[in-house]
């Protein structure tokens, strides 16, 4: 694999970025040439000013194939005299001139016009060469090889004649890969051995000097190919495994005297990396395996080290071990390891990592990514989250994942979590956005706020939204506190204090008409009275109740209307006969018909009708009913105890003072 790295050629690049055709081309193979007869192109270089590039086949005589690369037809083909196995290749536009090494220890210059080499030199022995580096600015030629069981790195200078050896080192390492880089003058040689050491060395002088050589890690053996990559301020070399691990291993040689490795990617497959080539103005790598029976075309983004696509080739388009790349015209050929010998045509990404297109990232649209629904980023590689996860309070978005937080779950963080469970797992209940809803049948409930309590049905099943249905075999609510007045949770505590009715009637209590005659009194359902304590079994029929909203009318405005009655602001609603009120039938003695007081405690007194006066004319109704109630305690428990002669007539009369 030729690496050329010169001064020339980075200028002929800024060029040709600012000409490229601008047709987007997507990560793809496009075609292929073959040249039967012939066999493994393992050596290629070019020439990015004429659009052109060259193949030599590993054959004694050496088969060389000219294409050009912005018609992308092949416009010569042939055999070349004198040289035989070549394995490496080079070109420099300033001397115009093909520089090749062969396997059969011969470095020759080749002209791209008439096809024929211009010289040759064979030294003593002739050693196989392997790798070869031109440096145009210099004229020179650095190639490695395998002389005297030594090997060595040697400097030709091809621009005087004849052409010759100027130096030669013996570093003690197999080089089959180099990396120049042309503003330090410092060559990279990464060794054929295992794992493989990375050397140093000065392109002029061939001397190491005091910097060390760097091992590498396990697994990145063998290395046979390379490139060099400006980034910033840094510079960076990447080699390839020829191993059964194919990795590119990154290293940052900016400092020849401090250089370090940076990292590796891993590629699927286990035939190990021949070739490469690069794209300077997308930064992406193309690196083509030794693999049978198809090949494949590893396609990495210098800067992060990524894969970003595979491309598998068809069958039969095998071992990948030579590559030239066309900026300008937005294609990478790679030459085959096989008979008949190939040439398989690759169009590049002009958009950066190709727009992700095989994550169906977005589409490339001259050199911009028009990125899909969901997908954004430079080169569509961000995969977003629908709704975004409902905000940083509910979530985050992590390539295409909602990672909730503590009390958010769901696909997309939509839904509150319930803590502690709704019993799921045992069809109990399921949590609704925070709230657990509890199953319900004829059965019974489950209900507790995590639907952990079973009882038979009550009524209602939800308790009114304000207790549980206890775990029992009755139907009455356990209410929560603070909603404890009504047996179905339904009435706040605090409500149903200012809405309490004391009255204590003169006749023997019966439930079912004395709601009949209140509700007629006011004109309402009877079930807008609710019942919250019931006369003792003596004397006197003491009845304490409340009024709640009823229809358009409120339990506060239907407690006034009541008490104006009962305080004689109003006169009582004639009963249906017409011969009396049916609240006077029921032992409602109104204030001109109330008898003496009788401290016996058992004559009937009307205490709720005096109080009622009070309540309205004196503290108000909440205050009534604590005295009430503390009075009503200490008559009741005197007169279970028969100590009615100890009780004042205030007391007898619950408060008449």
């Amino acid at each position: 694999m030729t690496v050329c790295g010169v001064h020339k050629l980075l200028l002929v690049l800024v060029v040709t970025l600012m000409a490229r055709h601008g047709a987007a081309t997507t990560f793809s193979r496009s075609s292929a040439f073959t040249f039967a007869g012939h066999a493994d192109f393992l050596a290629a270089t070019s020439d990015p000013d004429t659009s052109r590039a060259y193949f030599f086949s590993f054959e004694s005589p050496t088969y060389l194939v000219e294409i050009d690369t912005a018609a992308n037809t092949v416009v010569w083909e042939g055999s070349v005299s004198g040289l035989n196995k070549v394995k490496s290749a080079g070109f420099d536009a300033n001397s115009t001139l093909i520089i090749v090494a062969t396997f059969d220890g011969v470095v020759a210059t080749v002209s791209p016009t008439t096809h024929a080499v211009v010289e040759s030199h064979a030294p003593a022995g002739r050693p196989p060469y392997f790798a070869l580096v031109v440096d145009p600015a210099r004229s020179t030629a650095i190639v490695s090889c395998d002389q005297d069981a030594a090997m060595k790195i040697m400097v030709y200078k091809y621009s005087i004649s004849p052409l010759v050896q100027v130096v030669g080192e013996n570093l003690g390492d197999r080089f089959f890969t180099m990396a120049l880089d042309p503003v330090t003058e410092m060559m990279f040689g990464a060794s054929l051995t295992k794992p493989t050491k990375v050397a140093p060395f000065s392109a002029t002088s061939l001397k190491t000097g005091t910097i060390s050589s760097k091992l590498l890690e396990s697994g990145e053996d063998f290395m046979s190919a390379s490139l060099l990559r400006g980034e910033g301020t840094r510079t960076k070399a990447y080699f390839g495994t020829d191993s059964s691990a194919n990795f590119v291993v990154e290293v940052d040689v900016t400092d020849p005297a401090a250089f370090f490795r940076t990292g590796r990617r891993l590629f699927t497959g286990s035939a190990g990396i021949r070739s490469a080539a690069m794209d300077p103005t997308t930064g992406l790598q193309y690196w083509g395996a030794n693999s049978i029976p198809v090949g494949f075309v590893y396609l990495v983004n210098a800067t992060s080290m990524e894969l970003v696509e595979t491309l598998t080739l068809n069958t039969g388009e095998k071992r990948l071990q030579s590559a030239v790349i066309d900026v300008a015209n937005e294609r990478v050929y790679f030459g085959t390891q096989s008979n008949p010998a190939q040439v398989i045509v690759v169009e590049t990404a002009t958009c950066p990592n190709n727009c992700n297109a095989a994550s169906s990232g977005g589409v490339c649209t001259g050199t911009t990514c028009n990125c899909n629904t969901l997908r954004a980023g430079f080169d569509c590689s961000i995969i977003l989250c629908p709704f975004d996860c409902y905000g940083p309070e509910r979530g985050v978005c992590n390539q295409g994942v909602c990672e909730c937080t503590a009390n958010f779950t769901g696909q997309y963080c939509e839904e509150r979590r319930c803590e502690g469970g709704c019993g799921e797992e045992l069809n109990h209940g399921v949590c609704n956005d925070g709230t657990c809803e509890c199953v319900v049948d004829n059965v019974g409930s489950w209900n507790g706020r995590n639907c952990d309590q079973f009882s038979v049905a009550c009524n209602p099943p939800d308790c009114s939204g304000h207790g549980v249905c206890p775990i029992s075999l009755n139907d009455r609510c356990d209410c929560d506190v603070g909603w404890q007045f009504s047996p179905l949770c339904n009435v706040n505590d605090a409500d149903a204090e200012s809405l309490t009715v004391v009255l204590e009637l003169s006749k023997p209590y019966n439930r079912s008409v004395f709601l009949a005659a209140v509700a007629y009194e006011l004109d309402i359902d009877e079930s807008c009275i609710v019942i919250k304590a019931e006369p003792p079994e003596n004397p006197p029929d003491t009845v304490t109740f409340t009024i709640i909203d009823c229809g358009n009318r409120t339990g506060p405005s239907l407690v006034r209307e009541l008490v104006d009655v009962l305080t004689g602001k109003k006169p009582a609603r004639p009963a249906v006969d017409g011969s009396d009120s049916e609240l006077g039938r029921i032992g409602v003695t109104f204030p001109a018909q109330a008898p003496p007081k009788d401290t016996s405690g058992a004559t009937g007194v009307l205490i709720g009708v005096i109080v009622a006066a009070v309540v309205v004319l004196g503290v108000g109704i909440g205050s009534y009913m604590v005295i009430k109630r503390k009075l009503l305690a200490k008559a009741r428990a005197a007169r279970e105890a028969k100590e009615f002669e100890s009780l004042s007539g205030a007391e007898l009369n619950a408060f008449g003072d």
